[in-house]
């Protein structure tokens, strides 16, 4: 979804002779060199936070923790925990540092988090993502 964005904005600021957004005077709210500079954090924070590079099977053996609650498959056993398998690295990693910086909230993961390292919830996050999960339409 990032990519598709920077390729649309990239696209805009070409297209706009390097005035992506016009302000009242027709010059740009943002310079070139801004959007560069914007782009560039955009990707960087892209790239430390993607499971690129990540242990797998260092996550794998981390999940155990988690199995009592969303199950050995990620697929949750508590009617209260959300399934892990399937879902995006971006979204696990995200959501682990929430729990870890006080943004998001949970009794248990709010406790849990707190001890896991960056490279933790880097392993956490790829080993859950590579699940693969098939979705069946409901018949009516």
């Amino acid at each position: 979804m990032l990519a598709q964005f920077i390729a649309l904005r990239t696209k805009a600021h070409n297209a706009n002779n390097n005035n992506p957004s016009p302000g009242l005077s027709g010059q740009g709210v943002i310079g070139d060199m801004m959007f560069k500079q914007i782009l560039l954090g955009a990707a960087l924070m892209l790239f430390s936070l993607s499971s690129f590079g990540a242990d797998m099977l260092k996550g794998k053996a981390l999940s155990t923790q988690c199995s009592v609650c969303h199950g050995q498959d990620g697929i949750a056993k508590d009617p209260e925990s959300p399934n892990l398998a399937g879902l995006s690295s971006l979204y696990i990693e995200k959501t682990l540092l929430d729990y870890q910086k006080g943004l998001r909230e949970d009794r248990r993961m709010s406790i849990i988090a707190k001890s896991l390292s960056i490279e933790d919830i880097k392993d956490l996050a790829a080993w859950y993502s590579a699940f693969e999960i098939t979705v069946k339409e409901p018949s009516m």
